[in-house]
């Protein structure tokens, strides 16, 4: 990792020898599984890339496969019964997903664990960006304990660009399983009323069995580089609004948070590049207009040439399992990064439920030769008679040559008061041979002592069509 300041610059670029064509893609895929315990599988899929006009791209994918990605390092999730979020890493979801990065964020597209077919369309028309994807496969249901059912999962997207800051939008979410359907639609905008202010709302309508239930979102963010700044949110969820069909974890809610912050940055060449302190104030309130959590808090951050630290300290009321309890935290992070990678060690000490609690960061990466990429990470969440998980893990990535590269995630999870261990192993060997058309050759193991060895190649096909701009 290195920062900006240390990139390189492009200069005599000739760009009228790009080729620009936009050609339909056909890109067939064929895998094979094999395990240690005999279970061997084959499973074929297809996949469409089809140019509608320069600036939208229709992608339609039929049984596709996303073993070759590397496996979701594992997180600590101090409440059972919560969800935690991870992010998407395969590449049908990826691609236009920022258009439905919103204030409250409704579409967690985690949550579809197969897809049988589905259908997406990303692009730009004059000042209108615009996102659809339509799914048909297995996705989690969280009103049902979790289970895996066949559902259809469709979203739209349409935002239009009003000036280089502000904009207007809207989305809509339908998802349709065998015991119910559920939709919503959402109206949203962002107003820069100044040149360092800027105001977002947002506004969700969700219907479910016929009832339909609203949520809201509104902020004011007063912010510039150096000086003064500060945000009001207030956001709620209406009793009844099921957020978890399709997205958003929280319960019903009404939400107020507010910051304050000064920041100031140095010339250039002074040894000190940036100084912030600020402090904030939240307030939550339940369904029932019960508080569910207040919190005050303070933090600091100085840079000092490659070196930043970062402490804080909060407290405040949590209510957790129907009781309220105090809340009180500190901590501090210390940040080196030099050329070659980073170092971040954190720590943060804390009572939760009236019991002493630590949670542990250590991260550290190098970049060698240009071609290797070694990351630490060590996690460790002590929590007095509740829980004491220690979580190592290491990921490497060599790449031998433009087009070859290896890749290699290892993770040990130790949970200490239950006396468990577990462990993920990941080997990705992944050649291409030509643009978009790779080899895959993927071992994994895990705790249960299955090892499995995934063989996956994909080859594209592009034709010129006359319907193409």
């Amino acid at each position: 990792m290195s920062r900006v300041s240390d990139f390189g610059k492009l200069a005599n670029l000739d760009f009228s020898r790009i080729n620009t064509d936009r050609k339909v893609g056909v890109l067939p895929y064929v895998t094979h599984r094999a395990t240690s315990h005999g279970n061997n599988s084959q499973s074929t899929g297809l996949d469409f890339i089809i140019p509608m006009s320069t600036n939208i791209t229709t992608n339609v994918t039929f049984n596709p496969d996303f073993s070759q990605l590397e496996a979701d390092p594992t997180r600590i999730n101090i409440s059972s019964d919560r969800e935690l979020i991870l992010p998407e890493r395969r590449p049908f979801f990826r691609e236009g997903a920022e258009l439905f990065d919103l204030p409250l964020n409704l579409f967690y597209t985690r949550r579809v664990q197969e897809i049988d077919y589905g259908v997406k369309s990303t692009g730009r028309i004059g000042d209108y960006n615009l996102a659809l994807i339509d799914t048909y496969g297995t996705i989690i249901d969280r009103y049902d304990n979790d289970r895996k059912k066949e559902a259809n999962l469709f979203a739209a997207r349409v935002n239009r660009n009003i000036g280089e800051r502000s904009m207007v939008g809207a989305m809509g979410i339908q998802k349709h399983q065998s015991d119910r359907d559920v939709a919503l639609f959402s109206v949203d905008g962002r107003f820069a009323l100044h040149r360092d202010w800027v105001a977002r709302s947002q506004y969700v309508v969700n219907s479910l069995s016929g009832e339909a239930h609203s949520a809201y979102h509104t902020s004011m963010n007063w912010n510039h580089e150096s000086g003064w700044g500060g945000r009001v949110r207030l956001e709620g969820i209406e009793d009844g609004f099921r957020p978890n069909e399709t997205g958003l974890e929280e319960e019903a809610f009404r939400h107020l948070n507010s910051r304050l912050w000064y920041r100031y940055r140095f010339d250039e060449g002074s040894r000190i590049r940036s100084i912030y302190v600020g402090g904030h104030h939240s307030h939550q309130t339940d369904a029932r207009n019960l508080l569910y959590r207040r919190r005050v808090g303070l933090s600091a951050n100085i840079g000092i040439g490659r070196f930043g630290l970062f402490s804080y300290g909060r407290c405040g009321l949590q209510r957790d399992d129907g009781e309220l309890f105090d809340r009180k935290y500190i901590g501090a992070r210390m940040t080196y990064r030099p050329k070659w990678g980073h170092v971040r060690l954190s720590n943060e000490l804390g009572a939760r439920q009236g019991k002493f609690n630590r949670y542990t960061r250590l991260s550290t990466s190098l970049n060698l030769f240009s071609k290797l990429t070694l990351r630490f990470d060590l996690n460790n969440f002590f929590w007095r008679d509740h829980r004491n998980t220690l979580i190592i893990r290491v990921r490497g990535n060599y790449q031998f040559t433009r087009r070859i590269g290896w890749r290699v995630f290892v993770e040990r999870v130790d949970e200490r008061l239950a006396d468990r261990i577990s462990y993920n192993f990941n080997s990705i060997f992944d050649y291409q041979f030509t643009p978009e058309s790779r080899l895959f050759v993927v071992l994994a193991d895990d705790t249960h002592g299955e090892r499995a060895v995934l063989t996956k190649i994909s080859y594209l096909f592009e034709s010129d069509f006359p319907f193409v701009n």
